[in-house]
């Protein structure tokens, strides 16, 4: 197997090639906050070359004009939008877009930053699978900001008094802390949300998402209020460490057609001092309190509440964050299903 790396100050593309085999499908997903940079950095091996952008790795072959056949990721071979076919005599190169968040793209933590990578089939048939395809191993390494690695996407402002916010799913429980990467469907596992334990802030998660990478199934976790929308899939989120860390424990599961999942949950920080994060958790089964009784108070007291949360609100910033993580669900084999269903 030969391999070319190009190190740079902000990004790191690898192209490994494996004439004769592939190697196994990664197993863990961990979305990352990129640092900004000018412009995407690219290596090249033999007749390709990787670009490492801010939301996809390039692909770029050249010398493709008797090319006739496919590119898909390892795995995606059938009905999957991952999968490109191409015709012979079009063009004399070829561009295959590997997007971050789907595909059976996966990451990593790595010293300084995160690397993401996947393995890629390219095969000279458009309809068949052969011996003659081949697999390229492809890798970004994109450097975090504040040199942390953390497993959010940050879309908030005031930057400078902002936690960072982490988003890891652990096998079991997470005392031990043992990140899920290949499980099987019904495991159990654990979604932790959190930020640093602190005095100023608290987190409250909304919006959570489970999608299958392809844009073609979602299903709705929790709500805009964060209350669970199904608890079968997933109850809600309990919080511990003042308002700081949320967990769900559910059991695993996945779409039909794909062993990758992928979660997503927005998270907004709250405020303590100011009593931004009384209503955390919320209350999912009725009013809370404090709501039925702000309907009693006097109209100018209540008035006086609004004005202060506006303020608090312009103090703090919109500091939502989207937080995204992912793993690979087995389905039980044959032989299992049958031990499971014996009596």
């Amino acid at each position: 197997m030969a391999c070319l790396f190009l190190l740079c100050l902000l990004v790191r593309a690898a192209l490994c090639v494996d004439e004769g085999s592939v190697a196994e499908e990664p197993s863990v997903f961990l979305q990352t906050a990129l640092k900004a940079h000018d412009r995407s950095q690219k290596t090249s091996s033999r007749n390709i070359e990787v670009e490492c952008d801010p939301d996809a790795i390039t692909i770029q072959l050249r010398g493709t004009r008797n090319f006739n056949g496919m590119i898909y990721p390892k795995g995606l071979s059938t009905n999957s939008s991952c999968m490109m076919q191409y015709s012979k005599g079009i063009s004399d190169s070829l561009v295959y877009k590997l997007p971050l968040r789907s595909c059976n793209t996966m990451s990593t933590d790595v010293r300084g930053g995160v690397e993401y990578f996947n393995t890629v089939i390219i095969e000279p048939h458009r309809k068949v699978v052969t011996s003659r395809g081949k697999g390229f191993h492809i890798r970004c390494k994109y450097h975090t900001l504040h040199n942390h690695t953390y497993a959010f996407e940050a879309r908030a402002v005031d930057k400078a008094e902002r936690p960072d916010v982490h988003m890891r799913i652990y096998v079991g429980n997470s005392e031990k802390q043992v990140v899920a990467e290949n499980v099987k469907i019904g495991d159990p596992l654990t979604l932790s949300v959190g930020i640093e334990p602190n005095s100023m802030y608290g987190i409250r998660v909304t919006n959570c998402v489970v999608r299958d990478g392809f844009n073609w199934g979602a299903q709705p976790l929790v709500n805009n209020e964060g209350c669970p929308i199904d608890k079968e899939i997933m109850p809600g989120f309990e919080y511990s460490d003042g308002t700081s860390k949320a967990t769900s424990t559910f059991l695993a599961h996945k779409f039909p057609y794909t062993k990758s999942v992928y979660y997503q949950c927005h998270v907004r920080l709250c405020h303590k001092p100011s009593g931004g994060c009384d209503d955390v958790p919320p209350t999912c089964d009725g009013l809370r309190p404090d709501r039925r009784d702000r309907g009693r108070m006097p109209r100018s007291l209540s008035r006086s509440i609004r004005d202060v949360e506006e303020i608090k609100a312009i103090e703090i910033g919109d500091k939502s964050t989207e937080v995204f993580s992912g793993l690979y669900v087995n389905e039980p084999s044959d032989v299992e299903r049958e031990t499971s269903h014996a009596f």
